[in-house]
Parts: C-alpha cells; sequence; structure tokens
C-alpha cells in the first residue's frame, strides 16, 4: 500500500509540491513574526519621544540652580530613548498623530520647587508626561518606563545639589561653633569666680543658723519643762481626787471586811480537814502504785524467760517457707495438664475400639457371605463366573494383606481393657486433685507482710513491758513524795487560821485610821485645784517665747539652704561651660574634617547600587517568545496538512488494515518530522537563534509535532469539517490558557485553572527548560506522550471500526 502511495505522487506532481509547501508551513509563521519582534526591549532608544523644556533656573544659596537643563544634558548624553527637544504645541501634536509615544513636559516652577526643601511647606517637583497608548499598548508601557527612569535622574541631580549647597553651609557653621567655643571658655571663668563668693555666704549663713538653733532649742526646753510642770501638778490632782474617793469606798467596805474575814476563818477550818483526807488518800495511791510495780517487774521476768524474740523468729522464717511452698504448689498446679483433654481423648480411644470391632464383624461376615456363595455354586456343578472369580480373589487379596495388621490390632485391642482400667482410676484422682487445687486457689492468701509486723510488735513486747515498769516507778515515786509534802502544807494551814484570828482582832482600829487619813485627802486635793488654775498664764507665754524663736530658726535655716544649693548650681554653670566649650570645639573639628568632593556627592545622593544576576541564556525578546511561535507554528503546520491531504482513504484495495494504518501513519509522522526540522534549521539561518541545547530542542520539535499530528488527524477523521472547525477551536483556547506571553500568574482564576489541560502548556514550558534554561523537559514529555496516545488511539479505533466499508468502496 505504501508503494501505491508513492505510485500517487508521482502521477500528480501538485501533491508533491504541495507537502514540500507543508514543510515550511510552522516557519513561515513562526519566523517572520519572531523577526518582527526580535529585540524590541534592545531597540527602546529608538522609541520616539517629545521633551518639552519650560524650567527657569534660579539662585539657591548664592549658586545657580537649573534643574531643567541638568536633565536635558544628562538625557542627550546617556540617550535612553529617542528624544526630539520641541515646542509645547509641536509634541502635543506629533503626540495625537502617532509620531510620539510620550510627550514630557519639565514645568516652568521645576528648579524654584527644588529650593524649598527646608522650608515650612516644601512644595514637591513635578514631570509632566502624556502618553498615547492607543497608537501602540507596548510602546506607552515602555515610555512610563522611561519616564520613571527619568524621574530617578531628576531625584538624582536635585539630592546633589542640596548635598553640595548643605555641605557648604555645613562649612560655614563649623567657625562659628569654633568661635562660640572661645566664648563660652570664657564664661566657665566667670562662673568660677561666682562660685567662690556663693561659698563665703554659704559659710557666714551657716554660723547664724547654728546660734539661731541653740536659742530655739533653750526656748522650746522652757515650754516642754512648764508643760511638765502643769501635767504633774494636774496628775497631783487627780491623783488626790482619787486618793479621796478610794478613802471613801475604803471606809464603806470595812464592815463588809470584817464579815469577810470571819468568813475566811471558818472556810480554813473545813480546808484544813480537806488537807487531812488528801493526805491519807495519796498514802494509800502510792501503796497501790508499788503493788504494780513489783506485778511489771514479774511480768518483765517472766517474758525475758519465754524468749520471745528467737521464737518469732523461727515462726517468721516457717511462715516464708509456707508462702514459698503454696507459690510452688500454685505454679504446680497451672502446669498440669488438661483433665478434661484427657477424659476426652480416652472416650475417644473407647469409640475406636468399638468401630474396630464393627469392622472386623462387618469383614467376617462379608467373608462368609463369599464362601457360602462360593460353596453353592460348587454345589450345583456350575462355574463360576468372571466376576465371582474376581470378586473371590479381591476378597482373599483383601483378606491376606490385612492379616498381618489384624495380628497388631487384635493385639493393642486385647492389651486395650486392662489400659483403660488402669488410666481411670489415675484420671478419677487427677480429677479430684485439680477440684482441690481449685479450692486452694479460692481461698485467700495470708498477708505474710502483715503476719511479719504482728510478729516484730510481739517480738518488741519485753522491751514496752520494760518501759512501763520503769515509769511505774516513776509514780510510785512521786506519790511518795507528794505524801511527804502533805505534812507541810497541814502546818501551813494552821499557821493561816492563827493568821486570820488576829486579822479579825485588829479590824477596828484600821476602820479609825482611814477616816483620819480621808481628811488630809480632802486638805491635799483643795490646795492643788487653786495652783492648776493658775498655770495657764504661764504656758501661753512660754508658747510664745518658743513660737518667735522658731520663726527667727527657719529663716536662718532658709538663708543658709539657699546658699548650699546655690553653690552646687554655680559648680554645674562652670562644669557645663567647659563641657560645652569642649564639645563645641570638637565639634568644629569635626566638620574642618567633613568631605565636600564630588565622590562624597555622589555617594550621598545615590547611597544604594544595584547587582543583578541572570540564571537563564534569554539573549532577546524573539528568543523568549519563540517557545510559543514555535508551537503555534507547528500546530498550523499539522492544520494543513489535514487540509490539503487525504489522511484516510487508501488508494485501492485494503491488503491488510495494519498496512494501510503503516502507511498513512508513516506519511503523516514523515511531514511533522521535516516541518520540525526545517523550523529548526531557519530559525538558527536566519535569526541567529542560540539554543542552550540544540540536540534537545530538535528532538522535543519532533515529538511535539508528532502529538499535534495525531490529535488534529484523529479530529479530522471522526468529525470531517466539523474536526477541522474543533481543530481551531483548541488552537484558540491553547493561545490563551498556555501563558506563551505572560506568566499565567497574571491571568484571572478560571485561566489558571484551565491551564494544565492544554496541550501547549506543556510544549511552551518544554522549549523553554531545553532552549533557555538548560533543565529537564522530561515531564512536559510524559505529558505530551499522554495526549500523543490518546490522538493515536482515536486514529487507530477509525481505521479499525471503518475498514469494511472503505472496503467497499475502494476494493472493487
Amino acid at each position: 500500500m505504501f508503494k501505491r502511495e508513492l505510485n500517487f505522487l508521482k502521477r500528480d506532481k501538485f501533491y508533491i509540491l504541495v507537502i514540500c509547501v507543508l514543510f515550511f508551513v510552522p516557519s513561515l509563521y513562526a519566523v517572520p513574526f519572531l523577526g518582527s519582534l526580535w529585540d524590541t526591549y534592545g531597540n527602546v532608544d529608538q522609541l520616539p519621544v517629545a521633551l518639552v523644556n519650560k524650567d527657569q533656573p534660579v539662585s539657591y544659596q548664592g549658586q545657580k540652580l537649573a534643574v531643567g537643563d541638568e536633565l536635558v544634558h544628562e538625557l542627550k548624553k546617556e540617550k535612553p530613548l529617542k528624544i526630539h527637544y520641541v515646542s509645547e504645541h509641536q509634541a502635543q501634536t506629533g503626540l495625537k498623530d502617532g509620531r510620539y509615544y510620550m510627550a514630557v513636559t519639565i514645568p516652568k516652577q521645576f528648579s524654584k520647587d527644588a529650593t524649598t526643601l527646608l522650608e515650612q511647606k516644601p512644595k514637591q517637583m513635578t514631570l509632566h508626561y502624556d502618553t498615547s497608548s492607543g497608537h501602540s499598548f507596548i510602546g506607552g508601557k515602555l515610555s512610563e518606563s522611561a519616564a520613571k527612569q527619568i524621574q530617578g535622574q531628576v531625584a538624582t541631580s536635585v539630592t546633589k545639589a542640596y548635598t553640595k549647597a548643605m555641605m557648604t553651609e555645613v562649612k560655614k557653621s563649623g567657625k562659628g561653633v569654633a568661635q562660640a567655643a572661645a566664648g563660652n571658655a570664657k564664661l566657665a571663668d566667670g562662673a568660677k569666680q561666682v562660685a567662690d563668693g556663693s561659698q563665703k555666704l554659704s559659710d557666714n549663713l551657716g554660723v547664724l543658723a547654728s546660734s539661731s538653733l541653740a536659742f530655739v532649742d533653750g526656748a522650746q526646753q522652757l515650754k516642754m519643762g512648764l508643760n511638765q510642770y502643769v501635767n504633774g501638778v494636774k496628775q497631783a490632782q487627780n491623783g488626790s481626787a482619787a486618793l479621796d474617793n478610794g478613802l471613801s469606798q475604803l471606809q464603806g467596805r470595812v464592815p463588809s471586811l470584817q464579815n469577810g474575814v470571819t468568813q475566811l476563818a471558818a472556810g480554813q477550818t473545813t480546808l484544813t480537814n480537806g488537807l487531812n483526807q488528801y493526805t491519807d488518800a495519796v498514802g494509800q495511791a502510792a501503796n497501790g502504785s508499788q503493788k504494780v510495780t513489783q506485778g511489771l517487774q514479774a511480768l518483765n521476768q517472766t517474758l525475758q524467760s519465754a524468749n520471745l524474740k528467737d521464737k518469732t523468729t523461727v515462726l517468721k522464717k516457717e511462715l516464708a517457707e509456707l508462702d514459698a511452698a503454696l507459690a510452688a504448689l500454685d505454679k504446680q498446679g497451672q502446669s498440669l495438664p488438661d483433665i478434661s483433654r484427657l477424659e476426652n481423648q480416652v472416650g475417644q480411644l473407647k469409640t475406636l475400639m468399638n468401630q474396630l470391632d464393627q469392622a472386623k464383624a462387618a469383614d467376617n461376615q462379608a467373608m462368609q457371605a463369599a464362601i457360602k456363595d462360593l460353596g453353592a455354586s460348587a454345589h450345583h456343578g456350575g462355574t463360576l463366573s468372571d466376576e465371582e472369580v474376581a470378586a473371590v480373589q479381591a476378597t482373599v487379596a483383601k483378606q491376606t494383606e490385612q492379616s498381618h495388621q489384624r495380628q497388631i490390632l487384635n493385639q493393642l485391642q486385647a492389651a486395650m481393657p486392662q489400659l483403660l482400667q488402669e488410666v481411670e482410676p489415675l484420671l478419677s484422682q487427677a480429677g479430684s486433685l485439680e477440684n482441690t487445687l481449685a479450692g486452694l486457689k479460692k481461698q485467700p492468701k495470708p498477708n505474710v507482710q502483715a503476719i511479719n509486723q504482728s510478729l516484730d510488735q510481739v517480738a518488741a513486747l519485753p522491751s514496752a513491758v520494760q518501759q512501763l515498769t520503769a515509769g511505774s516507778q516513776q509514780l510510785t515515786g512521786g506519790l511518795q513524795t507528794l505524801h511527804g509534802q502533805a505534812q507541810p502544807l497541814m502546818n501551813g494551814a494552821v499557821a493561816v487560821q492563827g493568821g486570820l484570828q488576829t486579822l479579825k482582832q485588829e479590824l477596828p482600829a484600821l476602820t479609825s485610821g482611814v477616816s483620819q487619813l480621808r481628811g488630809g485627802a480632802s486638805q491635799l486635793n483643795s490646795g492643788l485645784a487653786t495652783l492648776t488654775g493658775n498655770s495657764g498664764q504661764l504656758l501661753s507665754g512660754s508658747g510664745q517665747l518658743a513660737n518667735g524663736a522658731q520663726q527667727m530658726q527657719g529663716g536662718a535655716n532658709q538663708l543658709f539652704t539657699g546658699s548650699k544649693q546655690l553653690t552646687p548650681a554655680v559648680d554645674q554653670i562652670e562644669a557645663g561651660n567647659d563641657t560645652l566649650a569642649n564639645k563645641l570645639g570638637t565639634a568644629a573639628d569635626k566638620v574642618k574634617q567633613l568631605p565636600a568632593g564630588k565622590n562624597f556627592i555622589k555617594q550621598f545622593a545615590q547611597p544604594t547600587g544595584l547587582k543583578h544576576k541572570e540564571h537563564d541564556r534569554v539573549a532577546n525578546n524573539g528568543t523568549g517568545m519563540a517557545p510559543y511561535m514555535f508551537s503555534v507554528g507547528l500546530y498550523v503546520g499539522m492544520l494543513g496538512i489535514n487540509l490539503m491531504l487525504n489522511m484516510v482513504d487508501p488508494r485501492g484495495k485494503i491488503t491488510s488494515v495494519w498496512a494501510w494504518i503503516g502507511t498513512k501513519v508513516s506519511i503523516l509522522l514523515g511531514i511533522a518530522t521535516m516541518m520540525a526540522l526545517v523550523l529548526f534549521g531557519l530559525s538558527q539561518w536566519i535569526l541567529g537563534m542560540h539554543f542552550v541545547n540544540p540536540m534537545a530542542t530538535l528532538g522535543f520539535l519532533i515529538v511535539m509535532a508528532w502529538m499535534d499530528a495525531f490529535i488534529v488527524t484523529a479530529l479530522y477523521m471522526w468529525f470531517g469539517r466539523a474536526g477541522a472547525f474543533a481543530a481551531v477551536v483548541l488552537l484558540i483556547a491553547q493561545l490563551s490558557l498556555s501563558a506563551g506571553t505572560y506568566p499565567i500568574q497574571l491571568s484571572p482564576a478560571i485561566y489558571q485553572q484551565l491551564h494544565w489541560t492544554v496541550p501547549m502548556t506543556y510544549t511552551v514550558d518544554g522549549l523553554r527548560e531545553v532552549m533557555m534554561i538548560s533543565g529537564s523537559a522530561w515531564p512536559q514529555v510524559q505529558a505530551m506522550a499522554g495526549f500523543m496516545l490518546v490522538g493515536f488511539v482515536l486514529m487507530l479505533a477509525y481505521y479499525l471500526l471503518h475498514k469494511r466499508r472503505y472496503d467497499n468502496t475502494y476494493g472493487k
């Protein structure tokens, strides 16, 4: 079928011409377009811009300031754009008719506004620029970038002028600072003389303050002494009144005292009798305590002879052995075999013996029946049939084979009853043992630790009895001592009783003395009242004297304090003037040392710089746009193939569907490969394009051409003209979704979400990797292989499903 395709091309030379033209379709689409925008950013200096300079120079700090003229000079020197220096009317006219893409105007007050920086209300320097994006949007954007660059140049120029003027003024101010330092040094000398006079004044005021303080102290002491005297008189008067009142109360209470003494004497008699009873009770308690002590001593001897400590030690040892035995028994109980499982196994053994007996009986019955049948046949004189002979032989053979096994089974069967008789009692005993162990597990385990603690307490019992015996002995001694001291207490009670009788006899004399004492206290109280009435005038005079002395002393102290404050203040002034003079001198020296050359002014105006490092190799705008245009060009080439060539109809009868498929696919991929090769060569030959990885770029272009060929051809095959329209729609969608010109992050959200769904996304990214970044395009190749597989499967399905129809059409 491939030869028929070649013969068709030989007969119709037009298709050979079409195929040759198709080789160049992607290049005709991409190469001229890339050439038109090959180095747009490198040719920005050819962008026409109008500049109108209306600025008027001004004088600033004694120097001429013409910011507009300086800007024009810099622009002529650097030539960032193709600037036309025209009038305002020419600039606006040229902007309107498209001759200029931007018109920059330097206003009249531009330099004057630059001089207002240090004023209260500074005015901003403003450059005016107009653009016309309608004639070219990109041109307008480039003009805006250039305007910002011009603004930066203006800012630098003005900053240099400010810096130069500022440094001039700083140099002038340095001389004034030096003069101020010299004047301040003289001021420091005068402050020192003032400090000396202030110190003398402070010393004399100190003497005056000390003398006035002594006078104030004397007046104050006089006032305090009079106050103490008056207070003493008042206290004496109060005491006299209290004494008179107390004597009156005492005189009224004397009868009550007599009655109380009588009652006290009677109570003392009762106390004496009670002490006698107490003495007897103490004696009895001492005898009882002595008997208790003797009993405790006997108990202590008994406990010592019993040797409790050794016995408790032996008992604790035996208790530990018992606990270990219980633990061992519990462990052995856990290792005992499962009795119920053994019983089940014995039962199964009995069942097997019964089954063995039944099998033997069945075999015997079968043997007897065979013999009987054999005998009946022999009895009738007939011959045995082949089947009967075979049955007899099988029976005999089976009996012969099982004879040895029967002997072994008979021996086992004979020994089994005796074995079972011996095993069953053992199982019964094991069950009883298991029940006993279960009962022991249910019993609470003795608390060995608590029993040991109790045994320790029993062992300590003799020591406690000894302590109790010692305490009882101390109690007995105390009771005996108390009994011995009871007699002196009794004697004291008798003496108190005698004293009360004497007091009772002397009470009449006490009553007479109290009456006389009350009369004398009344006379003393009257004299003190007169003295208290005359003490007020004395206190008033002493108070006036003390107040005057305090006022005089306060004034003297204030003068002295003020003089003391004045001296440090003068000293501070002197020190401050010295420091100020030194600092001003230092400042003047530093001002002299400040640089004011062109390098300093340039650094001050532009303190920062930019250092750019480009990681990838993109020579110009055309190279950057090449991945996008290559992708579009190859896709358009595939549209041309399916428009001009028939990639479906066979050239005659279909001898093999696979030959049909192979022929069409070979022609399709051959043309696609040539398109990629021509595009690769012309882009280098005509445009001079440089690829970081040339061979990877060529291989990627071929894979991309194959993918586009399969996708576009599959749409054509299945849907005809509608498929062609769908292929164009797919191209339009890819133009907007593949991020060929701007980053996809700058597009709306819906574009970002659909970005990964179109093949051109991966062709653009892959070409950027192999052409400019020198990275790996393997992820993009994998995605393209997926799209290619989908297109090839669709083509293959079409060929296989429509073979019969084409056979009917072209097979005749």
